[in-house]
């Protein structure tokens, strides 16, 4: 939202407006950002950041599941999630092509990135046998494509998925198909 209460998407402002908005003259946000989209990229590192606090949070609270990896994998999921309902345009933005690409963010940021703090949970998980070492990056992968399509379809799917109940259910039904999945051996196929 705009300090006038509006909401702004990424194509809808020019870094004029942007700087009007906020009460800066259009010198001063030119001094800051080359343009709009050196804009929005800063603003998609203060997303990923803020994805990240809100992750190592998660996954810093009293285990919810018995084993330390499955709780923390779910912990990374769930706060995933949780993020992208409670700011769904800057969601959206932190993964557009507009400004930077996810990786130019990712290496701009301080402090580890969304992927590391998954790969974490990952290394927990296989070091307890969850998933063994030679799927560890298919695993990673199949977890943030679960946790990603989660949020899409909460933002972007039928009404029923905004539902905290209908979401959490399915949340953790997903969760504990991928676990499943990456705790069997892997096909000869």
């Amino acid at each position: 939202m705009s300090p006038q209460g509006r909401s702004i998407s990424a194509d809808g402002f020019s870094l004029l407006e942007a700087a009007r908005d906020v009460g800066v003259s259009a010198n001063a946000a030119y001094r800051h950002f080359e343009d709009k989209g050196s804009l929005l990229a800063a603003v998609a590192t203060v997303g990923f950041e803020a994805l990240s606090a809100e992750m190592q949070q998660a996954v810093a609270a009293p285990p919810r599941e018995r084993s330390a990896g499955e709780s923390q994998l779910k912990a990374v999921g769930r706060a995933y999630v949780a993020f992208a309902v409670a700011r769904p345009h800057l969601f959206q933005l932190m993964f557009t092509d507009r400004g930077a690409s996810c990786l130019d963010v990712e290496a701009a940021m301080q402090g580890p990135t969304p992927g590391v703090l998954l790969g974490q949970a990952l290394d927990v998980l296989a070091a307890a046998g969850g998933v063994a070492a030679h799927r560890r990056a298919d695993a990673a992968m199949s977890a943030w494509v679960v946790a990603h399509g989660v949020a899409t379809l909460v933002l972007n799917g039928p009404p029923s998925m905004r539902d905290p109940t209908t979401r959490g259910q399915m949340l953790e039904g997903v969760l504990d198909l991928l676990l499943t999945g990456l705790r069997a051996p892997a096909s000869k196929g």
